[in-house]
């Protein structure tokens, strides 16, 4: 499992999750602590801490930094409706020239509610760092063509499918919440063939993820396991296994046969082949 900090108002989850992993040698993957108070840039300190925490061995991945994060109906409400970050500042280039040679992914987390203002931002950041792999976690909550568009153009990104089950996300902006993408599967919990067709394409970059990340999403841990088991088993068995654990386990070197992280994509990143290859 695939698990990280959070920091918040006064919370903060560092310890909390260093201890789970004392407690279970093996079973988790430690990232980086998330931020919310982060603004513009990223926070000097926070590079400096996270590369330390690299460099020690606490962390895997970073993740995962919130770019863009509209406000949401339960949460903190802000006086500009979101939280941005610009990924072309200079503490986005710091960390990842810090990080080059360590093979440790950058979790980046923007939504696809203001698309023309964020992709060609993030689309600079994916090429100007090839050999660094990013992942998008919730998939952006973009729409399936988006969500192509990117991965065909940068071999270097992969995205986690979390929340896709259903965007009920509770966004407090009506014009954010329309400018979303449509979930992966229908009221009957039939997948869409749009997704369909996406998931198969890019089966080798993207994995399940379930953002338990509060109280009331991991009350719903079953319940959502259970609905992906019945998204997964509507593709071909062999993308459900990459998507569920598989991909996971290539990404943070679980398998003796993974790509190095850092190493190019192998030809068939860019979802050609639904065979063989979070």
């Amino acid at each position: 499992m695939a698990l990280f900090a959070r920091t918040y108002r006064r919370q903060d989850g560092r310890e909390v999750v260093a201890q789970l992993s004392r407690d279970h040698p093996g079973f988790l993957v430690v990232g980086s602590p998330k931020r919310f108070d982060m603004r513009g840039d990223l926070d000097s300190a926070y590079v400096s801490d996270t590369l330390n925490g690299v460099a020690a061995g606490r962390y895997a991945f970073v993740g995962e930094i919130l770019y863009t994060h509209g406000d949401k109906e339960v949460g903190e409400q802000t006086s500009t409706g979101e939280r941005y970050i610009d990924p072309l500042q200079p503490q986005t280039a710091r960390l990842i020239q810090g990080l080059a040679g360590k093979q440790v992914p950058i979790f980046t987390h923007w939504e696809a509610y203001d698309w023309a203002r964020d992709a060609p931002r993030f689309d600079t950041l994916y090429s100007r760092y090839p050999d660094q792999v990013f992942v998008w976690p919730h998939a952006g909550v973009a729409s399936s063509s988006q969500l192509a568009g990117e991965l065909q153009a940068h071999p270097n990104l992969w995205a986690t499918l979390s929340k896709k089950e259903n965007l009920r996300l509770g966004f407090s902006d009506a014009r954010q919440a329309e400018a979303l993408g449509a979930p992966l599967m229908d009221d009957c919990g039939v997948l869409d063939p749009a997704w369909l067709d996406v998931m198969v394409r890019f089966h080798d970059r993207l994995m399940f993820a379930t953002d338990a990340h509060n109280s009331r999403r991991w009350s719903r841990y079953e319940e959502i396991v259970r609905t992906w088991r019945r998204l997964l088993a509507q593709l071909p068995a062999d993308v459900a296994k990459e998507i569920a654990w598989g991909n996971a386990m290539r990404l943070f070197g679980g398998d003796s046969r993974a790509t190095t992280v850092g190493s190019p994509i192998p030809a068939s990143g860019k979802g050609d082949s639904a065979e063989g290859k979070k």
